[in-house]
């Protein structure tokens, strides 16, 4: 089944039997059926307005938390590649790594490693496949190293 992304918040029955797409009994249905479709950006109640909600990503609550506790970012990717050596997940990597690029600034981060914003942005993508020496660029300019540690 696919991730669904809801960009607001649902208020109205309706809607949200539309965007769940879930299948309820028929006597559920009945009340919301009889009724007349709600006006755009109004909700099945009569008179009440749609309240527009953004959401917010883990990446998102990550980036905020470190950027109000920078002392925590050594922790946080001592952590991080921790996990990658047990599990692999270059995706959880790199997301992370591009959180980090965030909070300490993209422009920065391409200035000191050579690369371009784009690139920098682009290696660290979901669908990059960043060469090792872009990798090891960034973490440099991010201040950090890789460092072999025997298992």
């Amino acid at each position: 089944m696919a991730k669904r992304k809801f960009r607001q918040s649902v208020k109205c029955p309706q809607e949200i039997l539309k965007l769940l797409d879930i299948g309820l009994n028929p006597g559920t249905l009945t009340k919301f059926a009889s009724s007349p479709p709600p006006l755009p950006g109004t909700c099945a109640r009569e008179g009440h307005e749609r309240k527009e909600v953004k959401y917010r990503t883990i990446d998102d609550i990550t980036e905020e938390y470190l950027r109000d506790h920078p002392d925590e970012i050594d922790d946080y990717i001592t952590e991080l590649f921790e996990r990658y050596a047990q599990d692999g997940d270059t995706a959880t990597l790199f997301s992370s790594l591009r959180v980090i690029s965030r909070v300490k600034g993209v422009t920065h981060t391409a200035e000191t490693s050579g690369m371009t914003r784009k690139g920098v942005q682009k290696a660290l993508s979901e669908d990059g496949h960043p060469k090792f020496e872009s990798v090891n660029a960034i973490l440099h300019a991010l201040g950090y190293r890789l460092v072999p540690q025997k298992l």
